[in-house]
């Protein structure tokens, strides 16, 4: 299984998902804030991150995630 995260906060959520130690590769972290401390913690876990910020229309948004 591959997981990517999506978080724009602190990430205490993706770092127990990270030290949950899954039978799945958490391939990258995307967050719409690019000074999210989420981000700092997926680079310390070796994890590929993105950012993409949010657009008014998050239609437009989602579909920016789909070109990654």
């Amino acid at each position: 299984m591959r997981l990517l995260l999506l978080a724009s906060g602190s990430g205490t959520l993706a770092q127990a998902i990270i030290d949950a130690h899954l039978d799945a590769d958490i391939v990258a972290v995307i967050s719409d804030k690019a000074d999210a401390q989420v981000l700092q913690r997926a680079e310390k876990a070796h994890i590929e991150t993105f950012t993409i910020p949010m657009l008014p229309d998050r239609t437009e948004w989602d579909r920016e995630l789909e070109t990654l």
